[in-house]
């Protein structure tokens, strides 16, 4: 009988994250295998090989060097799906968490980092916020398990 393996199986047989994996299916990047009688995704050995070799033949961007246009047009398709987003949010509980503790100049929703860190960033991404002031994008990125750093003039 041929093994079948879990979502997270794959992932970490491919080295990345579930969540990676999950974006990949979504996006089409690679086939969605079949599911189970409770609705679970299971990988056969054909599935694990076509996400592992997806895996292994990416093309990652270097820091030095220019990314290649693939990476660019994957990243044109995020912003292009990001501009369509749905950013009404009026109805949205805002005072979660750290978001409440103090008032700050040019305060936003957290609705909004965390949209964007979503279609843009992978869990173990690394998101800087350059201006974080009240730190909601930091603690948005660190719910979606990513790593943060953010930088601001004002020691508050």
């Amino acid at each position: 009988m041929e093994h079948i393996y879990s979502t997270q199986e794959v992932a970490e047989l491919a080295g990345v994250h579930k969540d990676t994996l999950l974006r990949w299916l979504r996006e089409g990047k690679v086939p969605e295998p079949a599911r189970n009688r409770n609705g679970w995704r299971v990988f056969s050995e054909e599935d694990m090989r076509r996400v592992t070799g997806y895996a292994n033949n990416l093309e990652i961007p270097s820091v030095v060097n220019e990314p290649p246009a693939s990476a660019w047009a994957t990243h044109s398709d995020r912003i292009e799906k990001l501009k369509n987003a749905d950013f009404n949010f009026e109805s949205a509980k805002t005072d979660y968490l750290t978001h409440s503790i103090h008032p700050y100049p040019a305060k936003y929703i957290p609705q909004i980092p965390r949209t964007i860190i979503r279609e843009l960033a992978s869990a173990g991404d690394t998101v800087l916020d350059p201006f974080c002031g009240s730190g909601t994008t930091i603690v948005e990125s660190m719910r979606l398990e990513c790593h943060a750093v953010g930088v601001d003039a004002n020691p508050l």
